[in-house]
């Protein structure tokens, strides 16, 4: 496998990832976070949304009463996704420009991973 293949976001991408509705409490979904040590859960349903944890500090921040929120009340709606064959420096463009810390990886319309500003890190130092 040439350099160049090996540097594909399939190879750094999250696989496993968590989900949860959008009727979830931000509490259940912050839980789901701790649980899998993850900074993002992926929100089902139409249309896809993410809420991370700094979605979560926000709210919290912001004095909200999180044990009252619902995840759709933090989450922002995927419009960025990318490629598991897209190269790693064309998906840390694309996020940089979107500024976003995560990103689902779709093919033919699936979510098959998540990829992170730690992931793309990560990348660097392989």
């Amino acid at each position: 496998m040439s350099k160049q293949q090996d540097q594909t976001v399939a190879r750094y991408m999250s696989e496993s990832f968590e989900t949860v509705g959008a009727d979830s409490s931000l509490v259940a979904a912050a839980e789901r976070m701790g649980e899998a040590n993850m900074g993002a859960v992926i929100v089902t349903g139409e249309p896809t949304s993410i809420v991370t944890s700094t979605d979560i500090v926000r709210q919290v921040a912001e004095g909200a009463d999180t044990s009252q929120l619902h995840v759709d009340d933090a989450a922002t709606e995927v419009t960025t996704t990318i490629n598991p064959t897209q190269h790693i420096k064309d998906a840390a463009s694309t996020m940089l420009q979107e500024k976003i810390s995560y990103v689902p990886v779709t093919d033919e319309g699936d979510i098959v991973g998540v990829l992170s500003k730690t992931d793309i890190t990560e990348s660097n130092t392989a």
